[in-house]
């Protein structure tokens, strides 16, 4: 009935939560990590100029790109502010890393982009405020889910308590109608040895 449908509706609610909102909550807090490991490699390969700290740019690049792909996909079942600040996030990323593709492909003396590491310092601190938007939309999704949950308890709540109550009516009203039987069968009974003497 109604409270099978609002056990129902609150299942659906907190298991959204647990299979979407919270591993995309702890996605986008790695991936913030892993884009200061990616920054944290660059700026040792611009001071190095050694293919071993190129290299392990890549791998940050690599390991950042493939977190920002599994949080797409928990993103893209989220509400669309959410899906609106992954986009932007993307974009930022996207406008960073290609900022520092010309020096580690070294068609860029290092000294030129170093000489211009301004830049890429705004690059990233627009994608760490990209990066917080995301985890603030993910936050806000998280807490309309939460109250979304808090509401369908209390309707489920207030349908239980209208249900009993009309079965306590309902049971009251039968009640009555026992009472009212009983006493027409005494009026009744009473009426007939009333005839008979």
């Amino acid at each position: 009935g109604v409270g099978a449908v609002g056990d129902r509706e609150v299942r659906r609610l907190q298991g959204m939560t647990a299979s979407r909102i919270e591993p995309a909550s702890r996605l986008a807090a790695r991936l913030g990590t892993l884009h200061a490991t990616e920054m944290a490699a660059l700026q040792t390969f611009l001071l190095t100029g050694m293919s071993t700290d190129r290299l392990r740019y890549g791998e940050a690049m690599a390991q950042s790109q493939a977190t920002e792909e599994s949080l797409g996909v928990l993103v893209e079942s989220l509400g669309s502010p959410a899906r609106e600040a992954f986009f932007e996030l993307g974009d930022a990323a996207f406008r960073w890393r290609s900022h520092a593709r010309p020096v580690l492909a070294e068609e860029v003396a290092r000294s030129t982009f170093v000489a211009d590491l301004d830049q890429e310092r705004r690059l990233f601190s627009g994608l760490q405020a990209e990066m917080l938007g995301l985890e603030s939309a993910i936050s806000e999704e998280a807490a309309r889910i939460r109250a979304q949950v808090v509401d369908a308890q209390e309707r489920q709540r207030a349908w239980t308590l209208l249900l009993s109550g009309l079965a306590l009516l309902s049971a009251l009203g039968l009640a009555g109608v026992a009472l009212h039987l009983q006493s027409l069968a005494r009026r009744h009974r009473y009426c007939l040895r009333m005839d008979i003497v």
